[in-house]
């Protein structure tokens, strides 16, 4: 009976041996990955898609060829070729070892955009996916207020008697990259690295019901400005567990947001809300809009070493949430169009604020706030210029002293308090340019003072001198006399042609300037750049069409010469004023 036994069960050892050795072997070869390029010049989806020279026409395309470990490649070009909902559906997913992820070719800049769809990227249930180093563009250009204003009113008009045209209001309320729960799956574990999204009308980056969610060393600006849904830079919304973890399963760090803000009403509620630069929004899932109303997300959340300013709502706020860490953030002028604060908690359980630098645009407006919080923790933060409404026993008030906030120079001066006086409890091990911390003990806000003292590359002024076209109103050179406090003012409505110059003292080699008004007026709508070694101006290096700022920040390729002439290309019936004039190598 043994015998018999014996001579069954080795077969089926020897064959299970064999199908396990098979499926390992062909486990391996996939392993070894597919790269996908695609192309939206010269491609074409009848390609094999597997080399520069026989691309895919489509990322979408691209996509749909996708397996775990695989890389999709974009090249030069605008990808926007899209269905209603939009460039990119990523529905197909990793594995824990083997991402899927989509990526700029090495050399190369694409651009993915869209003016009809939903979604510039989609991810629906889709897990192990990254997204890393591609530019995202949104129509805001070409869309005016009084357009969003009509797809508004005709929601309005049509959601209670379910007759909304939905493609009708797509145009008005594009998202970035936006992952949901679909087909009945969480979206987990997806990073979103490296991006520029910019100038879409709905969010720029957010997830809705998903889970282990990494979105890291983004520039995220421009967004939010005419959609229905009050959206902000970016968000967390009604997270979902996937598992038992309570450790830190959702990372926002190291983000530039700026400039988001709503102007269009919210729903059907007649107010605007949010645009704020990051929220972190109901992870208690108490809204009835969740799929899962009631169940809280039992996960950690870490927000650190974002910079945040001149948003519409906050710079950074957890609103019905839990477990929480914010923690040395930068925030900066915001409020710009709701007076909710610039980093704080509310309605909120289990929350850390450390080691934040706040700094309000004035007075009357709320630096903090701290409503129906329960362990809610704010200490070694500063708070600046605005309403104070909580303060930890560690919290300063005082000006943190950055080198020019409002000229985006977010360093810390030599003599700021923020400086050494922050708490190693929760504290990250860099700052927000990856330079590790702490340098002495720790500091406040998202830079560790760096012994330089200027920003990478920042030409030292010492030696410069401004002028200006005709008579000034006042003198050229309060524009580089490091104190925002001071401006240059022409003392003229802007016209095409006015100049404004500034003599390095000797000839440099100059890759990027940057120059700013603290007045939301007066900044010119284009300029010309010029950099030259005699008062020829000769050929631009850079051009500014169509400006909506306040901080001009122009790269261009390094041009050598002595003098920087910034000419005005586009009238304007507003003074020109420069409070700070700066450039880099």
């Amino acid at each position: 009976m043994k015998t018999k036994r014996m001579f069954f069960i080795l077969p089926v050892i020897f064959m299970t041996a064999l199908f396990i050795g098979l499926v390992i072997e062909l486990d391996t070869v996939h392993a070894t990955s597919h790269e996908y390029f695609v192309d939206p010049e010269n491609g074409s989806d009848s390609n094999y898609g597997i080399s520069e020279g026989d691309a895919f026409k489509t990322v979408q395309h691209a996509h749909d060829q996708t397996e775990p470990g695989d890389t999709v490649f974009l090249m030069n070009g605008t990808h926007d070729t899209a269905d209603g909902q939009a460039v990119l559906r990523i529905s197909r997913s990793g594995t824990s070892n083997n991402y899927i992820t989509y990526t700029a070719y090495p050399g190369h800049n694409p651009v993915l955009f869209t003016d009809s769809a939903w979604n510039v990227i989609l991810v629906e249930g889709a897990s192990y996916i990254r997204i890393d180093g591609l530019e995202i563009k949104g129509n805001n250009d070409n869309i005016s207020s009084s357009d969003a204003w009509n797809r508004s009113e005709h929601f309005v008009d049509n959601v209670d008697s379910g007759t909304v045209n939905w493609s009708y209001l797509a145009p008005t309320n594009t998202n970035g990259v936006f992952m949901k729960y679909a087909n009945d799956n969480v979206p987990h574990h997806i990073e979103v690295r490296n991006m520029n999204v910019s100038d879409l009308p709905g969010c720029g980056i957010c997830t809705e019901h998903a889970d282990y969610i990494t979105i890291e060393d983004n520039e995220v600006y421009e967004n939010s400005h005419y959609t229905i849904y009050a959206t902000s830079g970016i968000s967390i919304f009604h997270p979902r567990d996937i598992d038992n973890n309570t450790g830190y399963k959702n990372i926002i760090r190291r983000n530039k947001v700026y400039n988001n803000y709503t102007t269009i009403h919210w729903g059907a509620r007649g107010y605007i809300s949010d645009g704020n630069g990051i929220i972190y929004d109901d992870s208690k899932n108490s809204q009835s809009s969740s799929l899962w109303t009631g169940e809280a997300y039992e996960g950690r959340t870490l927000i650190e070493n974002n910079i945040s300013y001149l948003n519409g709502g906050s710079g950074i706020h957890s609103f019905s949430s839990e477990h929480v860490d914010i923690v040395n953030n930068t925030a900066f002028h915001n409020s710009q169009k709701l007076d909710y604060g610039e980093i704080y908690a509310g309605d909120s359980n289990d929350v850390n604020l450390f080691n934040n630098i706040m700094y309000a645009e004035d007075s009357s407006k709320p630096v903090n706030r701290n409503w129906d919080n329960n362990n809610v923790n704010y200490n070694y933060n500063v708070y600046f210029n605005g309403i104070v409404n909580t303060q930890g026993s560690d919290d300063i008030v005082t000006d943190p002293e950055m080198v020019n906030p409002w000229s985006g120079n977010f360093k810390l001066q030599s003599s700021s308090p923020a400086k050494d006086s922050g708490t190693s409890s929760l504290a990250p091990s860099e700052d927000f340019e990856g330079n590790a911390r702490p340098s002495g003990a720790i500091d406040r806000g998202a830079y560790e003072y760096q012994s330089d003292g200027q920003s990478s590359g920042e030409v030292v002024r010492d030696k410069w001198t401004a002028t200006a076209f005709g008579t000034p109103h006042t003198d050229p050179n309060n524009a580089i006399d490091a104190s925002q406090n001071s401006a240059y003012y022409s003392g003229a409505s802007m016209k095409s042609g006015q100049w404004f110059r500034i003599d390095l003292g000797s000839s440099q080699s100059i890759s990027r300037i940057q120059f700013s008004s603290d007045d939301p007026g007066n900044f010119p709508d284009g300029v010309d750049i010029y950099i030259s070694d005699d008062y020829n101006w000769g050929t631009p290096v850079a051009s500014v069409a169509n400006n909506t700022n306040q901080l001009i920040d122009v790269s261009f390729s390094a041009t050598t010469g002595r003098y920087i002439v910034v000419a005005i290309n586009t009238s304007k019936s507003s003074w020109w004023q420069i409070n700070d004039f700066r450039a880099y190598h």
